[in-house]
């Protein structure tokens, strides 16, 4: 498959440093993405967004306590990147259903 000329731009934002490593490893394989940065907590998220210009963010929604205002914040910026929330949970009752 033959990557795209201007690659989705990827910050991944995860308080595990190993979850981050390993979503990056795996969106890596995609020729037309990019990850440009992993950050562990909603300020590190803030402080990097000019640097990076991330066209997506992965999300982790329990990265810390300031997520929903990290959201508040990048939704008023003139140019807005995606953002995708996700979660994992471990607890018996979520590997039932």
């Amino acid at each position: 498959m033959e990557s795209r000329p201007n690659p989705i731009r990827v910050l991944v934002a995860d308080r595990s440093e190993a979850i981050q490593q390993a979503i990056s490893t795996r969106l890596a394989r995609e020729p037309d993405m990019r990850i440009v940065n992993g950050v562990a907590s909603s300020a590190e998220l803030l402080a990097q967004l000019e640097r990076f210009l991330p066209d997506v963010i992965l999300l982790d929604a329990n990265l810390d306590g300031q997520v929903a205002e990290a959201c508040a914040q990048i939704a008023a910026r003139s140019r807005q990147p995606a953002v995708l929330l996700h979660a994992l949970y471990d607890s018996p009752e979520l590997r039932t259903q």
